[in-house]
């Protein structure tokens, strides 16, 4: 059965931001795109941290930093990913989510419902 799909983490921006740009490449979305649809998040700047910020090792923490979401963060992690595994789908595949499997979810996630 198909059922809707909801994904997040605690702030919101980093881990969700990866899965959203693999999601948006196998829906045949751009890099340009992609980074588009990321800094979209950098209008809100109040992040849930569920008590992370009081945690010694993060004592001094630039909330003001840690809160943006810049559509660089986005740009530079697709660079190294391209650099690293030659694409987002190439990526998806060394992780174990291959060709066939970004295709299914590919017509999945575009076609006419």
């Amino acid at each position: 059965a198909m059922m809707p799909v909801m994904f997040f983490c605690k702030a919101g921006k980093d881990r969700t931001g990866i899965i959203a740009a693999l999601v948006l490449a196998c829906s045949g979305a751009t890099d340009l795109q992609i980074v588009d649809d990321y800094a979209r998040s950098d209008a809100f700047h109040a992040v849930a941290l569920a008590g992370i910020e009081n945690k010694p090792e993060l004592a001094g923490l630039d909330r003001a930093a840690f809160e943006r979401a810049p559509a660089g963060a986005m740009r530079e992690t697709i660079a190294y990913i391209n650099q690293q595994y030659g694409s987002l789908a190439a990526y998806m595949t060394h992780i174990g989510f291959g060709p066939e499997r970004q295709q299914q979810l590919r017509q999945l996630l575009t076609r006419d419902v």
